[in-house]
């Protein structure tokens, strides 16, 4: 019996430091894809570009920056949300 040796070299892409984003699903305004940021406690829509999605997170190419607050909440609900609705942030729960 003969054995077979491979040596693989393999080039992967290198990232750079993303924001990842827990986003609601089907947030578009005039066929722009975006999320509600709460600031200064009124919801306001930005468009936002996305990269790798997973089960519940995305990949956030622009349009957002690190802290900023991305409103969530069921699907009925955000989907009704409008420009400048108050809106006001839960409690920071511990992730598990």
């Amino acid at each position: 019996m003969s054995a077979l040796q491979l040596d693989l070299s393999l080039a992967l892409p290198r990232f750079e430091l993303r924001v990842a984003a827990e986003l609601p699903a089907g947030q578009t305004r005039k066929e722009t894809e975006g999320v509600f940021v709460s600031r200064n406690g009124l919801s306001e829509f930005v468009p936002v570009k996305t990269g790798i999605a997973g089960d519940k997170y995305f990949e956030v190419l622009s349009g957002l920056k690190a802290g900023d607050q991305v409103v969530t909440g069921p699907f009925a609900v955000v989907r009704e949300l409008a420009e400048d609705d108050k809106v006001k942030p839960e409690e920071k729960k511990d992730r598990k």
